[in-house]
Formats: C-alpha cells, sequence, structure tokens
C-alpha cells in the first residue's frame, strides 16, 4: 500500500492563476468593405478615381472622342451625343 506523504503548496504556483485574471474579449469583426483591396475593387468597377496596388494613380473613367466621319457604320450621325453620354454614365 503506498504511503502518501506530506506536500508543502507554499511553493507551488497555480499555472491558471494567471489566465484567470485577464479579460478573453471576442474576436474582431471583419469589415471586408474597408479593406483596401476591396475599396479599390469597388471605385474601380464603379469607375472612379482609385490606387492601384503598386501605388499607381488611375484616372476615373471618362467618355473618349466619338467615331469619324470616315466611319462605315456611321455612329456619329446615328446615335447623339447626350445618347452616347447617357449610355456611359447608366453603364
Amino acid at each position: 500500500m503506498p504511503v502518501e506523504t506530506p506536500v508543502s503548496l507554499e511553493n507551488v504556483t497555480v499555472a491558471n492563476e494567471s489566465e484567470d485574471t485577464q479579460f478573453c474579449g471576442r474576436k474582431r469583426v471583419r469589415s471586408e468593405d474597408k479593406w483596401a483591396r476591396n475599396v479599390r475593387k469597388r471605385l474601380r468597377n464603379s469607375g472612379l478615381e482609385y490606387t492601384s496596388s503598386r501605388g499607381d494613380i488611375r484616372r476615373a473613367r471618362a467618355i473618349g472622342p466619338g467615331c469619324r466621319v470616315k466611319c462605315t457604320k456611321q455612329c456619329h450621325s446615328k446615335i447623339p451625343a447626350d445618347a452616347r453620354l447617357a449610355v456611359f454614365h447608366d453603364f
């Protein structure tokens, strides 16, 4: 039969003592809409000015010049300038 010896608890420290006193709050909530990559993507898709991942500033999209008079499909006479502008803004 094993004989029990008295153990002194004065020098024994509890390992969980420091963990119990700390506050274990919650993890942070992801806010993907504020991430730089997603902000760039949103600005690029909406046609606004944005900074690329390399740091280059990309200009906002702008409507380009229309077809010239020599266009075989005669786009300049079929589609007026205000209609082109409306399509550009709606797209």
